[in-house]
């Protein structure tokens, strides 16, 4: 697969069958899954499964009221924003992972949280440990 928008897309967080159902839909405006699974050359139950997650994702729009299922790829700049939404959402779960990571170490750890997001997150973690 030498396609620089797969690679770009897989680079970002997709599989391959998302970076090929992505791309054909961009190229194909709207789709059925059928049309989608020729373009992107992918079996259709494949295509059933993976449309489902990228519609969950956001990355992908089910187009409503349609006698047959339609789909279309939402545009890059709105792709950009998603993928900044939930880099973004990881960002603020960091503390969250570094705590359960360094359990069982002897040594305590000194961090130091700049922003007010960063902040309240580490709140929201203690009072989470205190509920368990």
């Amino acid at each position: 697969m030498s396609d620089p928008r797969y690679e770009s897309l897989i680079d970002v967080g997709f599989t391959e069958k998302e970076a090929r159902i992505f791309t054909a839909l961009s190229e194909l405006g709207e789709a059925s899954v059928s049309q989608i699974a020729v373009r992107a050359q992918l079996k259709r139950p494949i295509v059933y499964l993976t449309i489902e997650k990228l519609v969950k994702q956001g990355t992908v729009l089910e187009l409503p009221k349609q006698r047959i299922k339609r789909y279309a790829a939402i545009e890059p700049m709105k792709l950009v924003r998603v993928l900044e939404s939930n880099v973004e959402h990881l960002r603020l779960m960091l503390p969250l992972f570094r705590a359960f990571q360094r359990r069982g170490h002897q040594k305590p750890q000194i961090e130091i949280f700049e922003t007010k997001e960063a902040i309240a997150s580490v709140f929201r973690m203690l009072e989470e440990a205190k509920v368990s």
